[in-house]
C-alpha cells in the first residue's frame, strides 16, 4: 500500500441520517475538530503533532458518531 500524499481526508456523508453539523458537534464532544466542506462532506486535517495513537483516535471517534447517527430515531419534521 502506497502511503497517501496528503495530510487531508475527507468524508462523504451520503446516508441521510448523517447531518454534518451533528457529526461535527459530536466529533468535537470528543476533543476531534473536523470543518464542514459542502453541504454533505466533512474535512478532517492531521498536523506535525499528530501521531498514529491520535489518528486511530479519530477513527474510533468517527466510527462512533457515524454509528450513533445510524442508530437514532429519525426526526419528526
Amino acid at each position: 500500500m502506497r502511503p497517501p500524499d496528503t495530510n487531508i481526508v475527507f468524508v462523504d456523508l451520503e446516508h441521510p441520517a448523517l447531518d454534518r453539523d451533528r457529526l461535527r458537534d459530536a466529533m468535537a464532544a470528543r476533543g476531534i475538530l473536523v470543518w464542514p466542506f459542502g453541504p454533505q462532506r466533512l474535512r478532517l486535517m492531521t498536523h506535525l503533532d499528530v501521531d498514529d495513537a491520535d489518528v486511530e483516535r479519530a477513527v474510533v471517534a468517527l466510527r462512533s458518531v457515524v454509528e450513533e447517527a445510524l442508530s437514532a430515531p429519525a426526526p419528526r419534521g
